[in-house]
Formats: structure tokens, sequence, C-alpha cells
């Protein structure tokens, strides 16, 4: 298999447009609205993030027909690499605590990968229409 770095870059980047705005606002929420974690509205958050997932991985998958689904995935893994850096760089330089574990880490990772599977076979569906 060769890896076509494109549609790698093309996938996580669209992956990020959605995960980056949805981070934001639940950071901005957080902080002005009280038991924001345990409210039923984290609901939405948490499934536009595997829609952003879905979405980097049809678009890898798509730009890379030979082989869809480890574009999906990968596509979907690099954008939710890009941003956990984000994600630990800011508490980090603001002395803050992450919030988070390495288990918390490898399970959105998992996440990333099964989501950016889906989105590579949805990617070669529309690709072969």
């Amino acid at each position: 298999m060769i890896v076509d770095a494109r549609a790698l870059v093309r996938g996580a980047i669209a992956g990020l447009a959605v995960i980056v705005p949805v981070s934001l606002a639940v950071e901005i929420l957080e902080r002005n609205v009280d038991d924001l974690e345990g409210s039923g509205w984290m609901f939405i958050p948490f499934v536009a993030v595997l829609v952003a997932y879905v979405h980097a991985g049809r678009l890898a998958g798509a730009a890379a027909p030979d082989a869809p689904l480890s574009h999906g995935a990968l596509a979907a893994l690099i954008a939710f690499a890009g941003w956990l850096l984000v994600r630990v760089a800011v508490p980090l330089v603001q002395g803050d605590d992450l919030g988070f574990g390495p288990r918390a880490i490898v399970t959105n990772a998992m996440f990333a990968a099964a989501f950016g599977l889906l989105g590579g076979a949805l990617g070669t569906r529309n690709a072969r229409v």
C-alpha cells in the first residue's frame, strides 16, 4: 500500500475544521456554565467529534480509492493527534491539570480509527457512483 499524503492531509484538515471549533466552544462553556460535564448537552459535542472523524475518513478514502479504509483511519487519527497536541500544550503552558490520562487518549484514538474506517468505507461508496 502506498500512502497518499495529500489524501491524509485533506482528510485531517477537514476533521480538524470541525473538532477545533467544537472544542473551543466546550472550553468556553466549561468556564462559564456550572456542571457542564454532568449535563446531557455534552452529548452534542461528542457526536460532533465522531462526525468529524467520519468526515475526515470519507474525504481521505475518496481521495485514495486504492486503500480507502487505511487512509480513512489514518486521516482521522491524524486529526485526533493534531487536536491532542493543542489540548495538551495549552494546559501545560498554563500550568493546569490535563483533566485526562492515557486511558482517555487510547479510547479516543480508537474512536478516531473506528469512525475514520467508517468514513473511508463511505468514501469508496461515493467514489464509485
